[in-house]
């Protein structure tokens, strides 16, 4: 049998002996109208196929079949001298294995080689995390161009990082000449991202990392420094290099800020989830919040900033997510983090410790690990470094039950 080169690899690959060569009409048979976005990527595998209710006493020659005793996303595919099977419980599982046959119709032609494939995923949900705040702004082509390239590859979950870069009606100021993102735009990326078994889950810098939306001065007086840089912990002014990084937690201006943009950004996604952010808070507790942090500790700032968050977003439905570099520097909070929360482990040296990810999974805090591609500050990404971080924190994270 040729080699085949498949992405992912799948679990198990029994080679047949002979081929498989389709009719010049061939028929993709499914149980119900469930399966039809799968069976229409099969039709269009060679271009010319026709999609049937599959009944008793005619075959066809992709036939997708439900079977209940499989887990979500896992399927079977055989490839005979008379056909093609598809197994599965789920339309998610039939679009997968339409991917992959898809691959190998890529690299076989009109004549596939006869096997056996047995996959599903080690992780249930798999992630793309895009950062649209810094650098160009992909146009909606180009996310539709990727929303589809990920699902080929059985990605079942994209973000996309916002600061500024999207329109919001009640701050036009900050994504002035930014070349941001439309609610339009995002209402047609989540359904096309629905299609293909994608959740888009929303993701919205609430925390750290905002001084592209706060540098303006209405907005100066909502953040720790002002907008000025005037920090009152006198050993913290060399400590940051970015005015109006942080918004200033604990004021109602602050939440009610916060308010009026979840309202534009989060209807606007079918996600039950949403990413906070909140990373890199590195000038919390050196203005504003200075006395606050002196008196309850920078750690119990920080999570009530969190929890106020949960509360805000619950109003649209949406459980949260957020980064855990901070809150990893204060061990003995993290078991106050509620149960329908998500913690984002990240590090992205290849020479990271992976396994402590464990300190979450022995709290039983639900968590992602998070590795990185190293494609930032660069041509082209550091792949020996990210390849190496990807799988240690895979393996670490498989381990702990990321």
């Amino acid at each position: 049998m040729k080699t085949l080169h498949l992405i992912p690899q799948p679990r198990r690959l029994t080679p047949g002996k002979g081929t498989y060569t389709p009719p010049v009409t061939y028929t993709v048979g499914i149980p119900n109208q469930r399966y039809f976005e799968a069976a229409a990527e099969a039709a269009s595998l060679w271009g010319r196929g026709r999609i049937h209710v599959s009944v008793d006493g005619v075959r066809d020659d992709i036939a997708i079949r439900e079977n209940p005793a499989l887990g979500t996303d896992h399927y079977r595919l055989k490839i005979s001298g008379r056909g093609v099977i598809i197994e599965c419980a789920s339309e998610a599982a039939a679009f997968y294995a339409v991917q992959t046959l898809a691959q190998i119709v890529d690299q076989c032609g009109e004549r596939l080689p006869c096997l056996s494939i047995d996959d599903f995923p080690e992780f249930e949900e798999r992630g793309v995390y895009y950062d649209l705040a810094r650098g160009r702004v992909p146009t909606l082509e180009s996310l539709l161009l990727m929303a589809d390239t990920l699902a080929h590859f059985k990605i079942n979950q994209l973000q996309l990082y916002i600061e500024h870069t999207f329109a919001f009606r009640q701050h036009p100021k900050i994504g002035k000449g930014a070349s941001p993102l439309t609610a339009d735009d995002v209402l047609c990326l989540d359904a096309f991202c629905r299609n293909r078994h994608i959740e888009l889950v929303p993701s919205l810098a609430s925390f750290g990392h905002m001084s592209s939306m706060l540098y303006h001065p209405e907005y100066r007086d909502m953040t720790e420094d002002r907008g000025v840089g005037d920090y009152k912990d006198p050993d913290a002014g060399g400590a940051h290099h970015r005015k109006a990084w942080t918004i200033a937690p604990g004021k109602r201006q602050t939440y009610d800020f916060l308010d009026s943009l979840f309202s534009e950004f989060l209807p606007l996604f079918s996600s039950s989830r949403f990413n906070v952010c909140c990373d890199e808070t590195w000038d919390l507790g050196t203005g504003q919040s200075y006395d606050a942090c002196k008196r309850r500790g920078k750690g119990r700032v920080y999570l009530d900033h969190i929890l106020k968050l949960r509360t805000l977003s619950k109003r649209y439905g949406k459980s949260i997510m957020f980064w855990g570099d901070i809150i990893r520097k204060y061990p003995d909070l993290v078991p106050e983090i509620p149960k329908d929360v998500i913690l984002l482990d990240w590090g992205y040296d290849s020479h990271h410790d992976f396994n402590r990810v464990r300190d979450y999974a022995r709290v039983e805090v639900p968590f992602y690990a998070c590795p990185g591609t190293r494609g930032w500050v660069s041509l082209f990404p550091q792949l020996h470094d990210s390849a190496a971080n990807i799988m240690g924190y895979a393996a670490a994270g498989r381990r702990s039950g990321a």
